[in-house]
């Protein structure tokens, strides 16, 4: 008899134990291809936190879109035509880095609100592209691209010598 009761106990710890382990399994939300690289270790031996992003999931079948840092000091050009547009989109040109041959069209969507830091270039501004994902011919998620925002003509002096004039008014300007 005392064995019957402790082969029950055991069943019900081995059902909590396998509730458990059903619960560490994680689902994504969406179907779609895990954009994280080297997953095994990022998370091996990993503390993790209930409602903790662990993995980015994307869905290659819905809408693409380009998420660029804009150098907080070069906003306001942006912020500048769209007001002369009288719109938010604005047209924007991009080159990928997996295909540098061919120049490609988007459109911007939004810019964000709210400055980011990037390791590279500091403080920044996400802006965020629309663009026709059929007319890329390598699809990549975290792809790099080189993009150009048209703001408008400027003059050709700015143009070319724009950075300096605001280096020496930032740095050596009294």
């Amino acid at each position: 008899e005392e064995t019957k009761i402790e082969i029950k106990g055991l069943r019900e710890e081995v059902r909590i134990l396998e509730e458990r382990q059903q619960q560490l399994t994680v689902r994504a939300p969406i179907t779609g291809v895990v954009a994280s690289f080297q997953i095994e270790q990022l998370l091996q031996d990993r503390p993790v936190h209930r409602g903790e992003v662990l993995l980015e999931v994307m869905d290659e079948t819905g809408p693409w879109r380009l998420e660029l840092e804009i150098e907080e000091h070069r906003v306001g050009h942006i912020l500048r035509a769209q007001e002369q547009s009288g719109t938010e989109q604005l047209p924007v040109e991009f080159i990928l880095a997996t295909s540098t041959e061919a120049t490609f069209t988007g459109e911007l969507e939004r810019l964000a609100t709210r400055s980011a830091t990037s390791p590279e270039l500091g403080s920044v501004v996400e802006a965020f592209v629309s663009t026709d994902a059929q007319s890329l011919p390598d699809r990549r998620i975290g792809a790099e691209v080189s993009a150009k925002i048209s703001c408008g003509d400027r003059a050709l002096g700015y143009v070319l010598f724009g950075d300096v004039i605001e280096f020496v008014r930032q740095r050596l300007w009294l």
